[in-house]
């Protein structure tokens, strides 16, 4: 009796059609385990992209900042050597001065002398 309903062909369609949604099933699984991978993937892609391009921003800002540095640097280094060279300027045209009147007063007080020595 078994072995008749086994054999029935009712049997074999019915045996068939579980097979076929169970095969559906299994498939559906497995591309539902497939688009999460997928998608999973494409977000750690993007992740590392964004994390990348936030790396490269972080770099270019402290390259930028470091420029803008060594520039404010180089200023204040150029502003004290004019400074610094201006000193020195005026300090040596006031020993010119200082010496152009001593001097002065060497040549007034030898004609003094002179003068005196004269009358």
């Amino acid at each position: 009796r078994v072995q008749q309903r086994v054999a029935a062909p009712e049997f074999e369609a019915a045996l068939q059609e579980k097979l076929d949604e169970e095969i559906k099933r299994h498939f559906s699984l497995i591309t539902v385990e497939m688009e999460m991978k997928k998608k999973k993937q494409i977000e750690e892609f993007r992740r590392q992209r964004d994390d990348e391009e936030r790396s490269k921003l972080e770099v270019e800002e402290i390259i930028r900042v470091n420029q803008q540095r060594a520039q404010e640097q180089q200023q204040k280094t150029a502003q004290a050597q004019a400074a610094q060279r201006e000193d020195l300027l005026r300090e040596r045209d006031m020993l010119q001065r200082s010496h152009d009147l001593r001097k002065r007063k060497l040549q007034q007080s030898s004609r003094q002398g002179e003068v005196t020595f004269i009358a």
